[in-house]
């Protein structure tokens, strides 16, 4: 092997973060505030005319709290930082007061929701008028009643996407994205390059010229790649015409099959996909709040045209646009709208929603931006099968190492696709880890699970049950069947595999249970008193999919499903060994997912989900 292939590479830690002490254990911020929280709070007790005990039991009440407080912070921020924000919420909050009025009343707009005439505010009490003044009589009130009434209907006359409204962005300009919030943010589209066909010498200058970017790129960056099943339609229809034309016989059969193999496997195989830089400004301290938009164009045009120099030297390049404004229009479009963005290009959907405002007399200019890339409608529903699994990795904590269980989840979507929910760090895979693990999943939009499959986890049960209280368990038959093994002798493992096997392959869960008595009873009779008890005790939580539709039953009675995730991050942590801290196996877990979620794992059609919607809609009917 050549010295060139021998190289390895490794990215400098980000210089702009803070130092830490007890290696990396306490950022050096935490410390500093934990110092002046403790001496701000014990210097005037210790100057108290107090005994000494006293004087201990009131430091440890109030400094000593206070000060472990500043020392972790809370969820992962400084305390400082926690406070301040705490204190901005209070002050964005989106509040509903009356003007002109001496009373502080004010009222939060809560969005409701529903599903015709799509998203609502809450209406502003009829208790008082504009100028303040409390309403006296029962004619002020219906007038008021009459007018909100009249304003919510001319809304809902209006041609625009109701859901353009929670979409946070004002305006785009010169190529540049306004948020409400008063961020300015510019997108790049990047040219991908294979790096795996390139010489080591080649990779080795790619790998050097990423890194000296990396160390003069803007704090708030993103590396974003949207992969969707490729359009094969438009090649197809080229191959055809040119079929049309060739007078060659050879040549044409040749076209012929290619034109079957583009049918058999590009148009289910094929993928595409697009690379973007996400680049957000960052102001400098001090500067002026009336040049703060001045300066982010500046800034962010600078820094685009430094990327495009540097990318440009790793072998990519910038794709170039004539009209910035659209072309950043088109990959919101492309962000939010995955599957419509598909289907629908961004110039048919423009021609489309400008087509709905003249049809209904309104003017152009009342189009808001919003309008062009948000979403028709908001699917909260994520999956109605949920696979968990918990994986351990080593960590240090505290100076020492020990296991923690890195909790995984994926769904099979309503399009019969496989998804990833998410993943999370939990000490232990106990009830406490696992209801905060559902419930960050749940407070994410997890709705409408039917089943939830994995391996029996006293915790996960309990949890299962606190949290999704309407969906059923499955525990993994495989899982189960290890579990009985585990008290077989070796001799008789192979029989006793088939009689468990023909427990779960009779038509239904009645004869299912009936097998599992003759077995329970055959093995009791074959002197395995332990297996015999392990298969009566748990056998009846293994035919849940019995409760679905015979179509599923193959892909719910176990969690084989997530298994190709857990190889996949076995065989990268593998490698590691031991993480310094749970943040930086998180990272390599995310990093792992993200990459087999774009691969044919994510693209290819898991299960038909019309059979279990034939199924919710029968067990409706019959109630």
């Amino acid at each position: 092997m050549s010295q060139e292939q021998r190289d390895s590479y490794m990215i400098p830690p980000n210089f702009i973060e803070g130092g830490s002490f007890f290696g990396g254990l306490f950022k050096a911020r935490n410390v500093v505030e934990a110092v002046i929280l403790a001496a701000g709070t014990g210097l005037p007790i210790l100057t108290l005319s107090l005994t000494l005990t006293v004087r201990i039991i009131l430091l440890c009440l109030t400094s000593l709290p206070l000060a472990l407080l500043a020392l972790i912070g809370i969820a992962g921020m400084p305390l400082s930082s926690y406070i301040i924000l705490f204190f901005r919420f209070l002050r964005n909050r989106r509040s509903l007061s009356k003007s002109g009025g001496k009373s502080s009343r004010k009222q939060a707009i809560l969005p409701t929701w529903d599903k015709k005439s799509g998203p609502s505010t809450a209406v502003q009490p009829a208790a008082y008028k504009k100028d303040g003044s409390r309403i006296r009589f029962a004619k002020d009130t219906r007038r008021l009643m009459l007018d909100t009434a009249y304003r919510q209907k001319k809304q809902a006359e209006r041609p625009g996407n109701p859901l353009a409204a929670y979409v946070p962005i004002q305006k785009i300009e010169n190529g540049i994205v306004y948020t409400t919030d008063h961020r300015f943010i510019k997108i790049l589209e990047i040219v991908p390059i294979n790096f795996l066909l390139r010489s080591a010498r080649e990779q080795r200058n790619i790998v050097y010229s990423f890194i000296s970017y990396l160390k003069i790129a803007p704090v708030k960056l993103q590396i974003k790649v949207i992969t969707k099943r490729a359009d094969m339609n438009r090649h197809i229809e080229t191959v055809h015409r040119e079929m049309e034309q060739e007078t060659n016989e050879s040549c044409r059969m040749q076209q012929e099959d290619y034109l079957k193999l583009l049918k058999k496997l590009g148009s289910r195989e094929a993928i595409a996909r697009r690379f973007f830089l996400i680049m957000e400004y960052e102001p400098l301290p001090g500067a002026k709040k009336d040049r703060e938009e001045a300066d982010a164009i500046s800034s962010l045009q600078t820094a685009a045209r430094t990327a495009a120099n540097y990318l440009r030297q790793c072998g990519n390049s910038v794709v170039q646009h004539e009209n910035e404004d659209e072309a950043a229009a088109e990959m919101l479009y492309t962000f939010l709208c995955r599957s419509k963005s598909t289907d629908v290009p961004f110039l048919q959907r423009i021609s489309h929603i400008t087509s709905n405002y003249i049809k209904a007399g309104c003017s152009i200019d009342e189009i808001s931006v919003g309008d062009f890339f948000a979403p028709s409608q908001l699917d909260f529903t994520h999956g109605s099968y949920v696979y968990v699994d918990g994986i351990y990795l080593r960590r240090n904590w505290g100076g020492e190492y020990e296991n923690v269980a890195i909790l995984v989840a994926i769904a099979v979507n309503e399009d019969g696709f496989r998804e990833i929910l998410g993943a999370a760090e939990g000490m232990k895979e106990d009830k406490t880890s696992w209801v905060s693990f559902f419930q960050w999943l749940r407070g994410r939009g997890l709705n409408g699970v039917k089943l939830i499959v994995g391996d029996k986890c006293l915790g996960m049960l309990e949890a299962v049950g606190e949290v999704f209280p309407d969906a059923k368990y499955q525990r993994c038959v495989v899982h189960f069947y290890r579990n009985v093994f585990s008290v077989v002798p070796k001799s008789k493992a192979k029989i006793v595999a088939k009689m468990l096997k023909a427990i779960h392959a009779q038509e239904n869960k009645k004869a299912s249970r009936e097998k599992a008595k003759a077995v329970v009873a055959e093995l009791r009779a074959m002197k395995l008193k332990e297996a015999a008890k392990k298969v009566e005790d748990g056998i009846e939580e293994t035919l849940t999919y019995c409760d679905f539709p015979s179509e599923h039953w193959t892909r719910i009675r176990t969690n084989n499903v997530i298994e190709r995730l857990n190889r996949e991050i076995r065989r990268r942590t593998r490698v590691v060994g031991t993480f310094p801290d749970g943040n930086s196996a998180l990272m390599l877990v995310y990093a792992r997912l993200r990459h087999v979620a774009g691969t044919q794992w994510g693209n290819k059609k898991y299960m038909n989900m019309k059979h279990l919607e034939a199924a919710l809609d029968d067990a409706f009917i019959a109630d």
